[in-house]
């Protein structure tokens, strides 16, 4: 958010705001409204009809009531207009109109959805403002309050509207009203100003005055000055996340001695990995579960190389991918007495795989004669360990099918079934670990930058979307994606127009700060606090530059790192 002069707030939205007397002459009309409809520099107590006789007939649109939006167009431009008459004691005052354009609609559908009537939509448009936005009338009775009354006052909307501001005055909300020394002086003022409950506002009051000159409204805009702090909008906080990011990934742990990575920091892929960690000290059968492209193979691969068996082959064989004759030569060769002394003429995986790993991807489409030669050798191949004392082959089978389903549809034999599922691990697909992505998109831009001699970067919003996008293909389909925007794009910054559509419309709508239980304020402010100065301790290198990022004073950092426990070994100052 941009830090421009209170008195400016309504007329720099962009938004038109209009207001109509009862006899539709323009009291009060907006930058954005004069500049979309063209308007002469005398329009304010010009008639409506008069100056735009074509433009949104107001009479005839408004005599049922309530609130109208109508479409137009202008030129090569299309609007949307809310009319809304509004009134006091019955009588009509005139009308209120809010203007927008049309290619802003799919960003404001879902706030229009939300509320019934144009009061309700000026209400959500006064509270998104830091500001308060404050409307008497001439009289000085309080017509509308923003919502961040209550942050700086200490007063709900309610408990204002309707009151005089003189009697608000003497009661202590506030001194001096704003509102009382412009009715008094006729023109706009700008003052200080101290709330009851001790805050000091910077405050401007703006006049709206009829074609008489009359004082008929009062708008007043409130900035907080008790504390100087730094607002950033969405875009740059999300800049932000992705410089730290950067630096998170660079220190994630390296897991095994393998050469493939596991990139991750959900809570979900932090427990499965330490399952793997112990199944892998041990040589137990293990059954690898879930969709396609989770990486099924690449847990398969680390519990091999977390074993003592690391130094030992780690064979893979994909069940789906062979004919059914060469698949079972594969498998067993032509050697069928894998605990024997007899060498057969083909070697096969089991013989391959001795002291290893091998690794039975989508088991599932091993077909059935296989599956019964294959419970034959686990069974023999069971005894002969038993006997012996050691386990000549570990097996890891992975299914991205649902077995007990396949055993009971008759395309899965149910003993080979017991036999594999030993030690079940489930890996979750990426929209049940959405912590994983971001990670996981800058990995792969780094790793594909570096493969094809490229420096791609991805803006922002394209962050956003990959990271809400559903990924139904996993983390195959993220792979492909970031290669394929690395390898076609020739711009070197990739932006939300290269993001193939699928993604830009099956991308989620995104939020800040997410809540997913009630808990005491107190102790979601504190965890919230805490967050904050962790992420901003990865990123920068001094508690002046966090003071900076966060819009606060280095001395409170630094308390704040002391009250949190947070390690403070940063310098004070970054050259």
């Amino acid at each position: 958010m941009k830090d421009y002069a209170a008195n400016q707030i309504i007329e720099d939205i962009s938004l038109g705001f209009i207001i109509l007397d009862d006899k539709s002459r323009i009291l009060y009309i907006n930058q954005f409204s004069r500049e979309k409809l063209n308007c002469p520099p005398e329009v304010v107590g010009q008639s409506w009809p008069e100056m735009f006789p074509h433009l949104l007939e107001i009479s005839r649109l408004t005599e049922t009531g309530g609130p109208k939006t109508v479409y137009f167009t202008i030129g090569q431009e299309s609007f949307i207009a809310i009319i809304q008459p509004y009134s006091k004691s019955g009588a009509s005052l005139g009308y209120m109109i809010m203007l927008m354009d049309a290619s802003q609609l799919d960003e404001v559908t879902k706030e229009l959805d939300a509320y019934k009537n144009l009061h309700t939509d000026l209400k959500a448009i006064f509270d998104i403002s830091y500001d308060v936005i404050y409307v008497s009338d001439g009289n000085g009775i309080t017509l509308r309050v923003s919502s961040a009354s209550e942050r700086l006052w200490g007063y709900k909307e309610e408990d204002l509207v309707g009151k005089s501001v003189y009697h608000l005055e003497k009661e202590g909300v506030y001194s001096p009203s704003v509102t009382r020394m412009v009715l008094e002086k006729k023109d706009r003022v700008s003052f200080l100003q101290t709330t009851k409950t001790g805050r000091r506002l910077m405050v401007v009051g703006t006049p709206i005055k009829d074609e008489q000159g009359n004082i008929v409204r009062v708008v007043n805009a409130s900035r907080d000055i008790t504390e100087i702090s730094q607002l950033k909008n969405e875009l740059e906080e999300v800049k932000q996340l992705t410089e730290g990011y950067k630096q998170e990934l660079m220190s994630l742990r390296k897991k095994s001695e393998a050469e493939k990575k596991i990139i991750y920091r959900s809570e979900k892929m932090r427990r499965l990995i330490e399952l793997a960690q112990k199944v892998g000290e041990v040589d137990s059968t293990v059954l690898l579960l879930g969709e396609s492209g989770v990486g099924k193979e690449v847990i398969a691969s680390y519990i091999h190389n977390w074993s003592p068996r690391k130094q030992n082959p780690f064979i893979i064989l994909n069940c789906g991918s062979i004919p059914e004759k060469l698949l079972e030569a594969e498998l067993f060769g032509q050697d069928l007495d894998l605990v024997g002394e007899r060498e057969g003429r083909q070697i096969g995986l089991f013989k391959k795989a001795k002291e290893g790993t091998l690794y039975l991807d989508e088991i599932t489409e091993m077909p059935l004669s296989i599956q019964a030669k294959l419970v034959g050798i686990l069974e023999e191949y069971d005894f002969a360990n038993q006997r012996t004392g050691e386990s000549r082959v570990r097996i890891v089978a992975s299914s991205s099918k649902n077995l007990e389903d396949e055993v009971k549809a008759g395309r899965f034999r149910e003993d080979l079934y017991y036999w594999l599922n030993v030690i079940p691990i489930t890996v979750p697909p990426l929209r049940e670990r959405k912590d994983d992505i971001l990670p996981l998109i800058l990995y792969d831009l780094e790793l594909y930058n570096k493969k094809y001699k490229k420096n791609k970067q991805l803006s922002a919003n394209v962050l956003e979307k990959l990271q809400h996008y559903p990924w139904p293909g996993n983390i195959r389909e993220l792979h492909n994606v970031i290669e394929r925007l690395v390898v076609t794009i020739d711009d070197p910054m990739i932006s939300l127009k290269h993001v193939p559509e699928y993604i830009k419309n099956n991308a989620a709508e995104i939020k800040d700060v997410e809540v997913h239980r009630l808990l005491p304020l107190k102790e979601a402010v504190e965890k919230v606090e805490r967050d904050l100065l962790e992420m901003a301790k990865v990123r920068y290198i001094s508690t002046t530059r966090m003071a900076e990022a966060l819009g606060v004073n280095q001395s409170t950092i630094s308390r704040k790192l002391q009250q949190y426990g947070i390690s403070s070994q940063l310098e004070k100052e970054a050259h």
